[in-house]
């Protein structure tokens, strides 16, 4: 069964998400995981993770999605966000509350949109996600794309806005919110069209076209030109789906235009490798290290402006940075599973740059979710998280976190 799984899912762009249909008119769709502590539950479930709208001659139509609810308590300074977020800690316009706050969010809430046909031998699927986490509260897409899959299984084309390809899904711990611990690079969701090809039963190789984070550069009156981003991204996993390596890499291209109207352009770089490894059916490490100069907002951990800064009338400086996160995860029965998650971020230090620039950003984590029902799970959460500026000045934060999640 987990190598059936594992097939569909190598041809859908690094993800968890697959579709099929079976003889007795039924659908089962996979969601995408990130931030769903019911993805695996769902997957597996006898009612499917999406009910069907309409089927036709023309394909299947189904809609999905979750409830979830945080309760979450912050001892000192942190966005008003529920997915922690310790490099924007200490910084003047980003963080809300500098003395802690307490808050209920309910923004994680997601509906889905599911659409598949088969058209002269090609496989189509169509597949929007929305949340509530536009601002202040609006109704929002998260994700939204197509995926064209050859009838071998082989090639897949996918257009749309999705997870970037620089990051890996297989390699992003468990938590309550989006897990956005220090040196992830699951990160960026970006406008792409990307090429998946499946060399063997094992390797897997694709290459994206993206539009870059066009907000991450400090200067004064910045305008951002069409400037994509290129990313490569090679995998391999066992044949019983107990271990994978990737690694992936990344040049972003800059061109930018001060209030002047005088030009920066720049070639940035990132190189990310890593690893999930099962020492047993109830045990699961993971483990991912990046580097590269200008990665920017790519990364988990640094501030808003990592990417670099103009010197007016002299030159674009890119930021170079370093990360790495270690997760491990421990499922005690069929009901409750633990998760311990560590990382670290690490950019350089420039006598030129604001003295409010991120030096280095670490954080811990630790939870524990209960299924309480089949699709109904509660789980309970702690962070702590740290960042220091290139002044020395270090800023920290304790977050507790309740949440529960239905379907």
């Amino acid at each position: 069964m987990i190598n059936n799984i594992f097939k569909i899912t190598l041809i859908l762009s690094s993800s968890v998400i697959f579709a099929q249909t079976s003889s007795k008119d039924s659908i089962v769709i996979g969601r995408n995981p990130i931030g769903d502590i019911n993805a695996e539950q769902v997957s597996k479930a006898e009612i499917p993770g999406a009910a069907i709208v309409s089927r036709s001659k023309y394909g299947v139509l189904a809609i999905g999605g979750f409830f979830k609810t945080l309760g979450i308590v912050d001892t000192k300074s942190e966005m008003k966000l529920d997915a922690s977020m310790p490099g924007y800690l200490g910084i003047p316009g980003v963080d809300a509350a500098q003395h802690g706050q307490s808050y209920i969010d309910a923004r994680a809430t997601r509906i889905t949109l599911t659409a598949l046909t088969d058209v002269e031998g090609l496989k189509f699927k169509g597949y929007v996600e929305w949340n509530f986490r536009g601002e202040p509260t609006n109704f929002s897409f998260r994700v939204a794309y197509l995926t064209i899959t050859t009838k071998s299984g082989k090639t897949e084309f996918l257009a749309g806005k999705y997870f970037s390809n620089i990051g890996d899904v297989y390699s992003v711990p468990d938590a309550l919110s989006e897990p956005t611990v220090s040196g992830l690079m699951v990160n960026e969701r970006q406008e792409q069209i990307k090429w998946t090809q499946l060399l063997s039963p094992n390797f897997k190789f694709s290459t994206s076209v993206e539009n870059a984070p066009n907000a991450d550069v400090l200067g004064s009156e910045i305008k951002n030109r069409i400037a994509p981003t290129v990313t490569t991204n090679l995998s391999w996993v066992h044949p019983q789906f107990k271990t994978h390596f990737f690694i992936g890499g990344l040049l972003r291209n800059f061109w930018l235009t001060d209030k002047n109207d005088v030009e920066y352009k720049k070639i940035g770089w990132a190189l990310s490798a890593g690893t999930h490894y099962n020492f047993s059916p109830k045990t699961r490490l993971q483990y991912v290290f990046s580097t590269g100069a200008g990665i920017g907002n790519y990364m988990v951990g640094a501030d808003p402006l990592a990417a670099g800064i103009i010197i007016p009338n002299d030159k674009l400086s890119l930021r170079k940075s370093m990360g790495h996160y270690l997760a491990l995860q421990h499922k005690w029965n069929d009901v409750l599973r633990s998760n311990v998650m560590s990382g670290m971020v690490i950019l350089d230090n420039r006598t030129d740059y604001p003295s409010i620039f991120t030096y280095r950003s670490t954080q811990l984590g630790i939870n524990t979710m209960w299924k309480i029902k089949k699709f109904l799970t509660v789980g309970i959460e702690y962070w702590y998280g740290t960042r220091e500026d290139l002044s020395g000045k270090k800023w920290d934060n304790q977050r507790f976190v309740f949440g529960v999640q239905l379907f």
